[in-house]
């Protein structure tokens, strides 16, 4: 295994010949490949999962409660400011969403019987 720093380090790495495959978020690969088209001569997707819910934004256990929900305010307020909303766009970010447990189920793999 290679820990190559990030995942368009990754994909370097593979259409180099420096690495067999890379596990990569389908986010960062749709990026690099809008602004970089040449890994996609020189790489092939094997395999995807998904589509899965958004990646979470997640915090400190730690960090002050009061805090917690400013951010949560914030970051759901940024699709009433038409400059923020440009700008999160041009990383393929529509909005910000609440969500709870349960809507990352469908990306959890099944869990094995007892006993098993």
């Amino acid at each position: 295994m290679i820990q190559s720093g990030s995942h368009p380090a990754s994909v370097r790495l593979v259409a180099d010949g420096g690495a067999d495959a890379a596990s990569i978020d389908s986010n960062v690969l749709r990026l690099l490949l809008e602004r970089t088209p040449a890994p996609r001569d020189e790489v092939r997707l094997l395999e995807s999962w998904g589509p899965y819910p958004i990646q979470p934004v997640v915090v400190r256990t730690d960090l002050d409660p009061a805090l917690k929900v400013a951010l949560r305010k914030s970051l759901i307020g940024t699709e009433d400011d038409p400059l923020t909303r440009l700008e999160l766009e041009a990383f393929g970010l529509r909005r910000f969403a609440e969500v709870g447990e349960e809507d990352y189920d469908a990306g959890r793999l099944p869990q094995p019987l007892p006993g098993r």
